[in-house]
């Protein structure tokens, strides 16, 4: 009978060791299982708020570059349409250029008369004023110069 018990002891022991073993296993499995786990994830980041601003002014700024290259384009096929429509429209470009001048003429004589008008430091004033005279004088005789091309390109046209 001892060996009976003996043979009892053993197998109980076996079980035991085996349950044990399995047991050991599945922790092993599970610690590399989650190893590997981790290792897929990579690694954690946390992003600051001067940061995530920053992606989004970028976000931004590249939107805007975007819209502004479709508005440029739009604005060369407009302005494309205008100088076809300009060769048979009312208006010829040195018509336009002279009421340019004008409108330039009008604005710089307004600045000339705030500017003698003005309370500033009698030096400033003048060299303003100097500035501003010599200005108008370079519009004025730019005008002259378009009219002079004006009625020439008139007579032109009478003879032909």
């Amino acid at each position: 009978m001892s060996l009976s018990l003996d043979s009892i002891g053993n197998n109980r022991l076996g079980v035991a060791s085996e349950k044990l073993l399995k047991k050991e296993l599945e922790n092993k499995f599970s610690e590399n299982a989650s190893s590997v786990e981790n290792e897929l994830k990579g690694d954690a980041v946390t992003i600051s708020e001067k940061g995530r601003a920053l992606a989004k002014k970028i976000t931004s700024l590249e939107e805007s570059d975007e819209q502004a290259g479709k508005t440029a384009k739009k604005d060369a096929k407009q302005v494309k349409k205008e100088r076809a429509s300009e060769s048979g429209g009312n208006k010829s470009a040195l018509d336009k250029l002279i009421e340019t001048l004008k409108k330039k003429i009008k604005v710089v004589e307004q600045e000339i008369q705030s500017l003698k008008g003005s309370n500033m430091h009698e030096k400033a004033k003048q060299s303003m004023l100097s500035a501003k005279t010599e200005e108008l004088t370079l519009l004025n005789g730019q005008l002259q110069s378009a009219m002079a091309q004006k009625m020439k390109a008139a007579q032109g046209a009478a003879k032909a």
